[in-house]
């Protein structure tokens, strides 16, 4: 998955789609 962020990090890359871009992201 392009874009998806990485394990550890949980933040979006800034080439990544807004399906990304959500709250879901961040608890990751």
């Amino acid at each position: 998955m392009e874009g998806a962020p990485l394990p550890g990090k949980g933040r979006p890359i800034c080439s990544c789609p807004r399906q990304f871009k959500s709250p879901i992201v961040a608890r990751t």
